[in-house]
């Protein structure tokens, strides 16, 4: 069954999640939300809701993912392992299908009801409106959850992980099907990346080092990361990590990077790019500038390395092997923004360029843009294990 807009409220009915009196009375409002899966939201006038979540048919690999999904909600709500990130992502009210992934197979077609998160903001939202810089604030909130998932068991019998690398590490090694299908500015993107001895040596070195040894998120933005308002008293902010179609076994400084990307491209998004006449003035035209930028990157940074061993210089994730995958993921934002256009938005040449100073030397990239204190540096990746090559 595929739910619609027409048929989603006997579904709801059906499954006790609303009776008739609140459909007239709390006002529901249903909207397509629908991305890598349909998304149906279901929300009351209190801001409180659902999220029915389907498989979509067009989307390359969409029941796959969809399984991921379901099978690390399940784990985070079903199994008592999972019990620390219940705090940290939205509740399972509902699935289809108990089973887990099956490797190289298509489940059934299953809906994932979760708990759509009332007052919340995106990560990325509350990052360009009042920065992310107390203790308990989101930045700190954010570490110290990707630090608790990434000490969760990866080799749970319940998954059949595809250990898939990042696409943005391939990024400058195209396959011919994606050439033909790739637009005419990402097209330029991946000649830029290519041309650029550090940017493509620095991906090649991501690849080669790439280290599948934790259950990581795989898509940690700030659109995938809500911050709950109003805020604690205390300034404290509940977060609620969203949107686990790519979860994998992987390395956990992908996750951090990813982060850490986002924070920088926070700084970024602020500037008056079309505006300014030349860069310096879009930088100091930033409404976001990076002296705001980096007690959230020192919030999210402790906060990870504290839950995770007990402090930074003692983390198990190197900080400087976490940004060089920042400037990868910067990659990525650059060529995810320029999906349908002809040539190079402002934002797209200002993403690329910043992907190749952080790559270039990743330990003045974390002193002078995170305001991190690279201390370790002499820190060499964990031993890696092998993984199959992407497809």
């Amino acid at each position: 069954m595929t739910l619609d807009l027409d048929n989603v409220v006997p579904f709801l009915i059906e499954r006790g999640l609303v009776d008739l009196p609140a459909v007239v009375d709390e006002g529901l409002r249903i909207v397509d939300a629908s991305r890598r899966n349909r998304n149906l939201k279901v929300l009351r006038r209190s801001g409180e809701g659902v999220i029915l979540k389907q498989p979509h048919e067009a989307e390359p690999r969409g029941a796959e993912t969809f399984a991921r999904e379901a099978a690390i909600y399940r784990f985070f709500w079903r199994d008592p392992r999972g019990a620390p990130m219940r705090a940290v992502v939205p509740r399972l009210l509902g699935d289809g299908d108990g089973g887990s992934i099956a490797a190289g197979g298509s489940p059934p077609t299953t809906v994932l009801t979760l708990e759509l998160v009332a007052r919340a903001v995106s990560f990325g939202e509350r990052l360009g409106r009042d920065g992310a810089d107390r203790p308990g604030g989101p930045c700190d909130r954010l570490g110290r959850a990707l630090a608790a998932l990434h000490g969760l068991p990866p080799d749970d019998p319940a998954f059949a992980w595809p250990h898939r690398r990042p696409w943005a590490l391939d990024l400058h090694r195209p396959t011919p099907d994606a050439l033909d299908r790739i637009s005419g500015a990402n097209l330029l993107l991946v000649k830029i990346v290519q041309r650029d001895v550090v940017l493509a040596a620095g991906l090649d070195r991501l690849r080669a080092e790439w280290s599948p040894r934790a259950i990581v998120h795989g898509d940690a933005k700030g659109d995938n990361v809500l911050v709950v308002d109003p805020a604690g008293e205390d300034g404290s902010a509940d977060v609620r990590i969203c949107d686990w179609e790519l979860a994998d076994v992987g390395d956990p400084c992908w996750d951090v990077g990813t982060v850490l990307a986002e924070l920088l491209l926070a700084w970024v998004r602020s500037m008056p790019l079309r505006a300014a006449a030349d860069p310096e003035q879009a930088i100091e035209g930033a409404a976001t500038p990076l002296e705001r930028v980096k007690p959230g990157a020192r919030r999210f940074w402790e906060g990870y390395a504290e839950a995770s061993r007990g402090g930074p210089a003692a983390c198990p994730v190197p900080l400087l092997h976490a940004v060089r995958y920042a400037a990868a993921r910067l990659l990525q934002a650059a060529f995810e923004a320029s999906q349908d256009d002809p040539s190079l938005s402002s934002f797209a040449v200002v993403a690329t360029q910043l992907a190749a100073n952080v790559m270039a030397d990743p330990a003045a990239a974390a002193h002078l843009l995170l305001g991190l204190d690279p201390v370790t540096v002499a820190t060499p990746p964990p031993d890696r294990r092998e993984s199959p090559s992407p497809p």
